[in-house]
């Protein structure tokens, strides 16, 4: 928690949120009642909201023989009062038609702006989504700078550094913004094909080291 160091939160694709007011000494289950306990990533903006993704796909969706079984999420949830509750966003889940929530069952990555924290990225099974209200409405459709669209697949991944700048991965590719907004992405760098399970870090130091973990094989740049 970035208002409390010995606060920590901790997700589980099978064990839902847990909660450490003692700097990981000791755990507590937030809610076995929370509505899905699917928890695989975990942000917090610079007001203090958290969001929490559900749905495990990367490892968990294919059936390869090698990876386990994965289960469906049930969209994002945020708490505004550092942890307390946690509500799901209707534009996630509530509101939606059953072809809409597919869109959200899957969420590999969220994370937020550093100065703006009405700003929030999502990397899922179908893509990069984008929000400029907390998470009330969604960009389906990121723009690209030369006037495409981000194109859709798995976005493994999405971060972003010190400076605002924003990494997405999807399907192998890995697209910048120096800004995030919509409308300023372009592809700069690519994978070998194959791999799903792309993570990225950035130095808080030095926004110019970027640090990619890929099947198989670290890279630094």
């Amino acid at each position: 928690d970035r208002n409390n160091p010995d606060r920590m939160y901790a997700g589980g694709v099978s064990g839902g949120l847990w909660i450490s007011d003692d700097a990981g000494a000791n755990w507590r289950a937030y809610n076995d009642m929370l509505q899905n306990l699917i928890i695989t990533c975990i942000t917090q903006a610079s007001n203090g909201d958290i969001y929490l993704g559900t749905g495990e796909y990367v490892y968990g969706r294919f059936t390869t023989g090698d990876e386990n079984s994965g289960f469906q999420g049930q969209g994002i949830f945020k708490s505004t009062d550092n942890g307390t509750t946690f509500t799901r966003l209707s534009s996630t889940w509530d509101a939606l038609s059953s072809s809409f929530k597919n869109q959200w069952i899957f969420i590999n990555q969220i994370a937020t702006a550093p100065s703006n924290p009405k700003r929030i990225y999502v990397a899922t099974h179908l893509g990069f989504r984008l929000s400029n209200d907390s998470g009330a409405t969604w960009t389906m459709s990121v723009k690209l700078q030369n006037g495409g669209t981000v194109p859709t697949g798995i976005a493994s991944d999405v971060q972003v550094a010190s400076d605002g700048t924003v990494l997405v991965c999807i399907s192998s590719n890995l697209y910048k913004s120096t800004n995030g907004d919509d409308g300023t992405y372009v592809k700069v760098s690519a994978f070998p094909s194959g791999g799903r399970n792309y993570k990225f870090a950035i130095a808080p130091s030095n926004p110019n080291y970027i640090y990619a973990a890929a099947p198989g094989q670290i890279q630094r740049t």
